[in-house]
């Protein structure tokens, strides 16, 4: 991490869609902040100049599911922060499912306050929805707000009483926090490790149907229309979850939804091999289902493109697919997946970074201040036409299980700051 001081980056194109920004000048930092967009002071010995001619920069990207169970090392906190800020990310919200739960105050500051410790990420933290995510009895809501909590969730596991999730539902709504909901009908979905569908028949695979998805969706949006409470729903997988999705707002219900790169760019055909890279949950799906998720961001129902970031030790991967854990490491794959699928026709540029940078933070109700004059300097700068190959004995994150491995993508990250300080550099960035 480079200590703070001044920074001119020359003739990059500054994108930020909410600020209606697009524009190819010169941007200056110094103090922390964005000092100038165009003419600046003049070049001090003490500035450090980096030609970035065509680069893109923009906001830096905030994420809403991460979870923090980095394997297999000791300081697992530095892991996952050096992985987000090479995947050019300064803001993380946290799922719940830690160890200890968080479903207490105590480990909601614990959690802050080591991610302040190492000074390159800030972390948000989602409260438990349930004492011990074990869908039963309600969490301590007001003490986990008090303590800083943006939002409530049972992490991966859905919250299979309906009594039970009108309850959260209901004590929920006064704290003015979204309920993060992963819907699955766990019955529906029982012993299921693919999508239900041909491949999972000629591999002899359990099959997750996606009738599971949709039905727990209809309940969440049925249950939060009654009560009231806003709701963000996770990792969506299918076409009609978007369908279920867009009639809800149209009806003007206060819904929110994600989905992951991987789900943008893979089918169930990925299956084939049983490579348990592909061990992820939600099934990837048809190629239906991830047209549908695409149209779904570029229409904007799909609010947010969410990183899906779920790291598993290299024991509980290196196993027979059905064996093997759901998850994988996604934080420093997902931009460049993205500008990828951007350069490629598919995704509409700025829908695409809207739901990297302005729409999770508007989730959670986080800041946001983006590329302005006298706005902190949190950045992040990629190279749209320069091609790299993912490497996942590379990357920052300690699990190696990665569905890009061996993908050649758009956009690696050059450069990313975080309040002015420079907190990720690739080796070979030009000054």
């Amino acid at each position: 991490m480079t200590p703070l001081k001044r920074f001119l980056l020359r003739g990059a194109r500054l994108i930020d869609p909410h600020l209606n920004l697009d524009r190819v000048a010169d941007l200056w930092i110094d103090a922390g902040q964005i000092l100038a967009i165009g003419t600046g002071p003049a070049v001090t010995p003490d500035t450090r100049v980096v030609n970035l001619e065509g680069s893109w920069i923009f906001p830096a990207l905030t994420d809403l599911h991460v979870r923090l169970g980095e394997p297999d090392v000791a300081h697992p906190v530095e892991t996952l922060a050096r992985a987000a800020v090479a995947g050019g990310y300064t803001r993380l919200v946290s799922a719940p499912d830690t160890r200890p739960v968080n479903d207490v105050p105590a480990v909601t500051r614990h959690l802050t306050a080591q991610f302040v410790q190492q000074g390159l990420v800030t972390l948000h933290p989602l409260g438990a929805a349930t004492l011990g995510l074990e869908g039963q009895q309600l969490a301590e809501m007001g003490g986990l707000t008090q303590a800083g909590v943006v939002g409530f969730s049972d992490g991966g596991q859905p919250i299979a009483r309906s009594d039970v999730l009108r309850h959260v539902l209901e004590y929920l709504r006064p704290f003015d926090r979204p309920l993060f909901l992963r819907c699955e009908d766990g019955e529906l979905a029982a012993g299921g490790v693919v999508h239900e569908g041909s491949m999972a028949t000629r591999l002899g695979l359990k099959g997750i149907p996606s009738v599971a998805e949709e039905v727990a969706i209809y309940r969440a949006l049925a249950l939060a229309r009654h009560t009231g409470t806003r709701v963000h729903l996770c990792q969506l997988s299918t076409a009609r979850a978007v369908d279920l999705v867009r009639e809800a707002k149209e009806t003007g219900q206060n819904v929110t939804c994600d989905a992951s790169p991987h789900h943008l760019w893979f089918t169930g055909e990925v299956v084939r091999g049983y490579g348990t890279s592909a061990r992820v949950l939600p099934p990837l799906r048809e190629t239906s289902d991830r047209q549908a998720l695409i149209h779904g961001v570029n229409e904007g129902t799909i609010d947010v493109i969410s990183s899906g970031h779920t790291p598993q030790r290299r024991e509980d991967k290196d196993v027979e697919f059905e064996a093997a854990l759901p998850g994988v490491s996604s934080l420093e794959t997902t931009l460049s997946a993205v500008v990828t699928l951007v350069r490629q026709g598919a995704l509409n540029l700025e829908r695409a970074l809207k739901a990297l940078t302005y729409r999770p933070a508007s989730v959670v109700g986080l800041p946001y201040s983006g590329i302005a004059e006298g706005a902190p300097a949190d950045l992040t700068v990629v190279a749209p036409d320069e091609l790299w190959k993912v490497d996942p004995e590379r990357l920052q994150s300690a699990c190696r299980s990665s569905l890009f491995a061996g993908h050649v993508l758009n956009g690696p990250v050059k450069l990313t700051f975080r309040a002015g300080l420079l907190v990720f550099e690739a080796a070979a960035t030009t000054s």
